[in-house]
């Protein structure tokens, strides 16, 4: 896995080849780191701290010079960035990873700045994830200087929680809405379109062929018995 890693994951020419397919490119990065975390937790065994350290210093710490966060902004995919940011930070705070203080300051700094520049990604580790957003505000409230960072995280949480609440209460309006133009009673809209009627069909179906099939077989076994009677009668007579 580390010859791999270092081959290819962490080689800037990878990256830089990745970065030019776009979104696309973007987000396969991103899904190697989850395919990391993924190893981690199944095979512990075979991920040491110093495999997610060189997934730091090459996706954060941009130790290539590759300029990694325009990177991504210009994949149009910081959606991306943010979820292998986040990752990382719940890998620590699982326990599975516990580098330096600095790392997992950066790592929450990193993370609560894109929260503010895009807002969330809503991958399965950042949406509806209460304890990563507490533990990065405790992360940063323990550091002087980052402590500022706390109030726009949370106002950026604040105002993508309550546009969802907003989204929801539409999507409720709009199918309330859409059940009463479906009124049969006509108290809603008008609705345009076909009724179903039952009809009730007398004498033969509307479907004959079934029929058909059945007169033309009766047909023919009565011509094979037609035969076979005129075959035995004339034997009858060439015998007498």
């Amino acid at each position: 896995m580390g010859r791999e890693m270092r081959a290819r994951y962490l080689n800037p020419e990878w990256i830089k080849a990745m970065i030019k397919e776009g979104y696309a490119g973007a987000r396969f990065i991103d899904k190697v780191v989850e395919h990391l975390w993924g190893w981690q937790v199944t095979v512990p065994e075979a991920v040491d701290a110093a495999k997610w350290n060189e997934m730091y210093e090459t996706y954060v710490l941009d130790r290539n010079g590759l300029n990694i966060k325009e990177l991504f902004r210009k994949s149009k995919n910081m959606w991306a960035y943010q979820s292998i940011v986040a990752r990382m930070l719940e890998t620590v705070r699982k326990d599975y990873w516990k580098p330096d203080k600095k790392v997992i300051e950066t790592l929450a700094k990193e993370y609560a700045e894109s929260v503010k520049e895009i807002g969330l990604a809503c991958c399965d580790h950042t949406c509806n994830n209460p304890l990563l957003t507490k533990f990065t505000s405790s992360v940063l409230m323990s550091v002087p200087s980052l402590k500022g960072q706390v109030s726009g995280f949370m106002k950026a949480l604040d105002k993508i929680q309550k546009t969802e609440d907003s989204g929801r209460k539409v999507a409720i309006a709009k199918k309330s809405t859409d059940k009463q133009s479906m009124a049969p009673d006509g108290s809603g809209k008008r609705v345009e379109g076909y009724e179903m009627q039952e009809v009730s069909a007398s004498g033969a179906s509307s479907a004959p062929i079934p029929y058909l099939f059945l007169i033309g077989f009766l047909v023919f076994i009565g011509l094979i018995m037609y035969g076979f009677k005129k075959k035995h009668g004339v034997d009858d007579i060439d015998k007498r």
